[in-house]
């Protein structure tokens, strides 16, 4: 069976994103085994080509993650709907594959993030529930999503990511500076907020995991503008706070996707379409983006997942926003 290495949601993905999205995927680790060094090699990348699936979706998808939980690809919502599906992993990419309607979300409406613990799906934030949390066993799924504790402050447009067994949501409308962590093999003791705040606001960010390292890149400014920067922060050291890094994007990015493979970080489509793909060494993050090649089609507010050798974007909206499509697209090996 296939193993899933990283989401992202901008967002997150996902990595995570939507951007923001997020990591085996199906149980994070701060392992750099899995943890960013896995999936297509850089060179694979560097000199393979997008290919485009058309109609490989079962509804048009945007602005909501993608994960991997229980053998299944999961998709979670879009811009304002609840309902969720699953395949195969080993279907997924197929046009023929026979996608599974999963209990839908209570709350969930896209524009946040989701990640996978130990085959339990956490949907955090998201457009029509900003505090509130909801969680699937997705080995069981029949039981369908309970609520799980309310976070401190709305998270519409922010980022999540595990690190172990631990859930973060970073930025957000309402709170565009700061992250909380919640620990998943505790939920009595709820969310609590990560002291240090972000050296700048961000709203649907990229966000990776490679080791113990936390990334953001980019963020959603106003409706055609977001921002080069990079930041990240240290989750063994937390008292180190966010640390702002020279290496910044060589376009603004909002609304894009974010995937880790090989120890690089990607980032994939966002604003106007776009069908830039730019990637950093995380071994040398003084180093400058470089660019590698450009999508098939562009794609805004588009999901990223890594499944063994290969990126994947699903979805995004082409040629106008919101809209969504049934579009995957696939580089490496």
């Amino acid at each position: 069976m296939k193993r899933l290495l990283f989401v992202l949601l901008p967002t997150v993905l996902t990595l995570l994103s939507g951007c923001a999205h997020c990591s085996d995927h199906a149980m994070l680790s701060t392992s750099a085994e899995i943890a960013g060094y896995g999936g297509p090699s850089a060179t694979a990348v560097a000199e393979g080509s997008w290919v485009q699936v058309d109609n490989a979706l079962p509804r048009d998808h945007s602005y909501a993650p993608v994960v991997e939980a229980a053998g299944r690809v999961w998709l979670l919502g879009a811009r304002y709907e609840e309902d969720v599906w699953s395949v195969p992993v080993e279907d997924f990419g197929d046009p023929e594959a026979s996608w599974r309607e999963e209990p839908s979300l209570d709350s969930f409406g896209g524009y946040a993030g989701a990640v996978v613990v130990n085959d339990i799906i956490y949907a955090p934030g998201g457009w029509n529930g900003p505090e509130t949390l909801e969680i699937l066993d997705a080995a069981d799924s029949s039981a369908g999503w309970v609520s799980g504790p309310s976070m401190n402050e709305p998270r519409r447009r922010s980022a999540t990511i595990a690190v172990g067994t631990n859930v973060y949501v970073i930025g957000g409308d309402s709170s565009p500076k700061t992250m909380e962590r919640l620990d998943t093999t505790d939920l009595s003791g709820g969310w609590e907020m990560v002291p240090g705040e972000m050296t700048t606001s961000r709203r649907s960010p990229c966000v990776f995991l490679v080791g113990d390292h936390i990334y953001v890149a980019g963020d959603r400014r106003d409706r055609s503008t977001g921002s080069y920067t990079v930041e990240r922060f240290d989750t063994t050291q937390p008292e180190q706070g966010w640390e702002r890094l020279d290496a910044k994007l060589t376009a603004n990015r909002g609304y894009a996707a974010a995937m880790t493979a090989d120890g690089h970080i990607y980032v994939v489509g966002g604003f106007k379409n776009s069908t830039r793909v730019e990637r950093l060494d995380t071994s040398e993050p003084t180093s400058s983006w470089e660019d590698v090649p450009r999508t098939v089609t562009g794609m805004y507010y588009p999901a990223g997942i890594v499944i063994d050798s290969k990126l994947y974007i699903v979805g995004g909206s082409h040629p106008r926003c919101c809209e969504g499509s049934k579009i995957i697209q696939i580089i490496g090996e």
